[in-house]
């Protein structure tokens, strides 16, 4: 058996193509993955041993970003045409969309499907074709119940770390400086606004962002303008870095706010991140998260606007046990363990039931 794994950007940003691959690693099937790059020059592909990067010229304007779609999908019709896989592992909507009259014809319940975030572009008519045409569909959160038709089909797939890091007892000293993080691809610029218009050059608190994103030169321009001494960006980051970054941190910053069924359903790796570096995590009410962290008491929530910003994180602080918090995260660490292993043993046993 052979199987292809459907990337739309590369394996760099995309831990959960690592992880398929890892899981195929475990089979004896074999496998090959498609990435896709966004570059400068002409759009090209380049084949190695098990995988096959598609670089699509980078556009502005909507249309000629479609006629990039159009292209990337030719590339890869040929390149599945070409290896005959008997599986595929489609990750994301996008691909999904604009493969979708082979995935419907040609490999009807010979696919599995992943998602990771909700785009209001795709019908919930289209979701629902592709789900049930799936072997099964692996999802990122529980919260996406709420967009997505109901289907015997869905699993839910962790975005747990591929290697994990087993932290305990961690104890954090609220009592000196707390800093409050960001870190990966910087978004939501009104709430990180909203946020240093509350903590700026405030002694007690100190803000760091560490990555890099499109809103990376609004925020270093607010905090120029406005003189703040208080925060800090550490610029582009490894993912083995991430256990030397956090180990000072004393908060997540996770603040999204409501303005889309993205932000109010899904669970962002910062999530993972503040349950295995034990570190809270702060996020905007009424979402997904939000709920989670108020159920567990994992961290504290604000407003939209962060009017209760001091208030939540005073109470949060007052009456932080770090015993407490260590037990909890290591309690939801084991669920998701197990929920993710269940997703694993789903998918490997598939493949194998077929060779």
């Amino acid at each position: 058996m052979k199987v292809c794994i459907i990337g739309f950007s590369t394996i760099e940003l995309s831990p959960y193509m690592e992880k398929y691959i890892k899981l195929l690693g475990k089979t004896k099937v074999d496998y090959f993955y498609i990435s896709r790059e966004l570059v400068h020059k002409k759009s090209t592909f380049i084949q190695n041993d098990k995988s096959y990067q598609i670089n699509c010229k980078k556009r502005r304007l909507f249309l000629f970003k479609i006629l990039e779609y159009i292209i990337w999908k030719n590339n890869v019709e040929k390149i599945l045409k070409k290896e005959k896989p008997d599986r595929l592992v489609v990750l994301t909507q996008y691909p999904a969309f604009f493969l979708r009259k082979m995935l419907l014809n040609e490999y009807k319940e010979k696919y599995y499907f992943d998602i990771r975030d909700y785009n209001k572009l795709f019908t919930k008519r289209f979701i629902k074709s592709i789900i049930d045409s799936s072997i099964y569909t692996f999802i990122s959160s529980e919260g996406f119940r709420k967009w997505l038709p109901t289907s015997d089909k869905i699993v839910v797939n962790h975005n747990l770390p591929q290697e994990m890091v087993y932290i305990q007892n961690r104890r954090i000293d609220y009592k000196s400086k707390i800093i409050i993080a960001y870190f990966g691809a910087f978004s939501y610029l009104q709430e990180n606004i909203n946020l240093l218009k509350k903590v700026g050059n405030n002694k007690k608190y100190e803000v760091v962002y560490a990555g890099l994103g499109k809103i990376e030169k609004d925020l270093k321009k607010f905090c120029k303008v406005n003189n703040l001494v208080n925060v800090r960006f550490l610029g582009k980051f490894k993912r083995e870095d991430k256990i030397k970054l956090y180990s000072n941190i004393c908060i997540i910053n996770a603040i999204y706010g409501c303005k889309s069924m993205l932000t109010t359903t899904a669970l962002p790796n910062k999530f993972y991140d503040s349950l295995t570096y034990r570190i809270p995590i702060v996020a905007s009410k009424g979402t997904y998260l939000g709920d989670i962290i108020e159920k567990e008491k994992i961290g504290f929530t604000v407003n939209s606007d962060l009017s209760d910003f001091e208030d939540s994180i005073n109470s949060f602080v007052n009456n932080y046990n770090d015993s407490l918090f260590n037990e909890k995260c290591e309690m939801l660490l084991k669920q998701y363990i197990n929920e993710e292993q269940n997703m694993n043993d789903c998918f490997i046993h598939s493949i194998s039931e077929n060779l």
